[in-house]
């Protein structure tokens, strides 16, 4: 057991140093956000309003993650690697045409995609933290109102979970 959590805090270490800053950035970011959220109605109030605009069809968790990678890309000097998409599927889809990758173990500033009850919905959160069986990531909008922003821990067999993806 010693030798395998080695050859993982291995890898681990090797693909935080290779994925650059703008996916521990976002980290960072996403976890300044943790308590804020929705105030008011479902879906509405300041916070939420500022990632998705007034009128959200409710899927800020995708505005959220967005909101987290631009203000890295810009702490960073890089540019946005995605365009503002408010749909959680297409947000990874985008992360995906854009140079970012499928990973079977998640890395901390990774991206997690759900699915939920039709197929083209969605729900992603960003990883915060892994081990061998669960992790922990920060999402927005989960949950029953008022939803924050908050860290949920996972376990990596979840029926709904589809994917984990790199930044770019």
């Amino acid at each position: 057991m010693d030798e395998r959590l080695n050859r993982y805090q291995v890898a681990a270490k090797e693909r935080s140093l290779l994925a650059g800053s703008l996916a521990l950035t976002a980290l960072e970011i996403a976890l300044d956000d943790v308590g804020r959220g929705e105030i008011g109605a479902n879906n509405a109030g300041a916070y939420v309003w500022s990632l998705a605009g007034r009128k959200t069809s409710g899927a800020w968790c995708a505005a959220a993650v967005y909101t987290w990678i631009k203000r890295a890309a810009t702490r960073v000097g890089v540019r946005c690697p995605v365009p503002r998409i408010h749909s959680a599927r297409k947000l990874v889809d985008a992360i995906l045409d854009a140079g970012g990758s499928v990973v079977d173990q998640p890395m901390p500033g990774d991206i997690a995609l759900w699915s939920r009850n039709l197929p083209w919905q969605g729900h992603v959160g960003i990883v915060a933290e892994t081990c061998l069986t669960r992790f922990r990531s920060v999402e927005g909008n989960r949950g029953r109102f008022p939803a924050l922003v908050k860290v949920f821990t996972h376990r990596l067999d979840e029926r709904k979970l589809l994917r984990f993806v790199t930044l770019p």
